[in-house]
């Protein structure tokens, strides 16, 4: 197993794995030699488009997906990673169904590429402008739908390795706690998904209470404080069996509370979750099986810092150590393109979750009051970032027509992209 920490317990970067996990393979380049090169994504210029796919043709590798080249205003020069376990969902991006994932080790990405711009745990990454990362002895994770005796993960070879995305059973978790929480996202679900009770049950708001009690109730109770004894007879359980553990507790809890005429939709939405809840945490462990079986270490992450202070701490360290920043995230806007461009929060919110990309993870705008404040303020934002990302297509287009070299030279050398381009576009205008 590899360490994570040297004999003085600082951060040892031969024992960390860098995770990327992605929705789709464009812009991933699968070379021969144990290597997948990772393009930036520079959309909207059929020129960039057409040069990558000259380049990477040339070079003799296999283009495992189309090199972005879609009309939109989507500038992403950042490539990020998180350390030893797999990224977290959250208000900017929505993992739970992303089907690749990518790992490297932390060391020879840096003697190949430089050291990155930024190190953290659930955020590390490496601006590289209108090139590209190489990773060596990489490997490449595909996550597909496996039947429900099918072991977790399946090494295929030393580069690739197959995962299950649905059709998870108790059995395959090691924690039965993970269980747990799967049931109680189940139970929640009927509180939360409000927006699934207007559209289709037309629930009053009264009934929004009704997961409250379920989980206070002595009978879920005893599942969270002795979950091995409850599911051991259950080992072969999937999400439907558990969805029915959970709607037989709304029913039996609830009793003359309870409206049967909602009963299908209760069904519905207890099922909707659990199923998700369940394919989602059953990638993550399989993700960690996957780490393990490489020789890594995991760690337990989130969305904005570390979960595990010390991984936190040594990493921070060592981030110091040689000099890149970090305990931040990314500062550059065109991070943010896809999800600022189609948000418009002056829609009401049914509209609003519709009309939001699948990038988004729904469940992370929070409340209507949330909504309210951003709502005031989000005019204001959108337009201001879209002009500068107007900009940065406009300069873009000039580097690409033989013009502000320098600017794409200071690009490569790993700077700020943003910082880059705004320093030079004040210097033409």
């Amino acid at each position: 197993m590899r360490n994570l920490y040297d004999k003085n317990g600082n951060f040892d970067p031969c024992g960390g794995a860098l995770v990327r996990t992605v929705r789709d393979l464009r812009g991933i380049e699968i070379l021969e030699d144990g290597i997948i090169r990772i393009h930036s994504k520079i959309a909207g210029l059929q020129e960039l488009g057409g040069l990558l796919s000259k380049q990477t043709s040339d070079k003799g590798g296999k283009i495992a997906g189309d090199i972005y080249s879609e009309k939109t205003l989507a500038f992403r020069t950042n490539i990020h990673f998180t350390l030893n376990h797999k990224v977290a969902s959250h208000m900017a991006g929505n993992w739970k169904d992303a089907k690749y994932t990518i790992i490297g080790n932390m060391h020879e990405v840096i003697q190949r590429n430089g050291c990155p711009l930024m190190i953290n745990p659930v955020d590390t990454y490496w601006n590289v402008g209108t090139g590209a990362l190489d990773i060596p002895d990489a490997v490449l994770v595909t996550a597909k739908s496996l039947s429900k005796n099918s072991e977790p993960l399946k090494v295929d070879s030393k580069s690739h390795i197959t995962i299950k995305s649905e059709n998870f059973k108790v059995s395959d978790f090691d924690d039965a706690k993970a269980i747990v929480d799967i049931i109680a996202t189940g139970i929640n679900a009927v509180t939360d998904n409000a927006l699934y009770w207007e559209q289709a049950a037309r629930m009053v708001p009264e009934t929004y209470a009704m997961s409250y009690e379920v989980l206070s109730a002595r009978e879920f109770l005893d599942i969270f404080e002795k979950p091995h004894e409850f599911f051991e007879d259950k080992q072969n359980f999937s999400a439907t069996e558990l969805s029915r553990i959970i709607i037989d507790m709304f029913i039996r809890v609830l009793g003359d509370k309870r409206d049967a005429k909602y009963d299908r939709a209760l069904e519905q939405i207890v099922l909707d979750a659990t199923e998700s809840e369940m394919n989602a945490k059953g990638m993550d462990m399989a993700i960690n099986k996957v780490l393990h079986h490489l020789g890594y270490h995991t760690v337990t992450g989130g969305s904005h810092y570390s979960h595990d202070s010390k991984f936190q701490g040594a990493v921070d360290k060592y981030a110091n150590e040689i000099g890149v920043m970090t305990g931040i995230h990314a500062n550059d806007p065109t991070d943010m393109s896809d999800l600022i461009v189609k948000m418009d929060f002056s829609k009401p919110l049914p509209q609003l979750l519709q009309q939001l990309p699948d990038s988004v993870d729904k469940s992370f705008i929070w409340s209507p009051g949330t909504v309210r404040i951003l709502r005031n303020i989000w005019p204001e934002i959108k337009s201001k970032y879209v002009d500068e990302i107007k900009k940065i297509k406009k300069l873009y287009d000039q580097i690409y027509s033989g013009k502000l070299r320098r600017a794409m030279d200071m690009i490569n050398k790993q700077n700020n992209t943003y910082t880059v381009l705004q320093t030079v576009s004040n210097e033409y205008e």
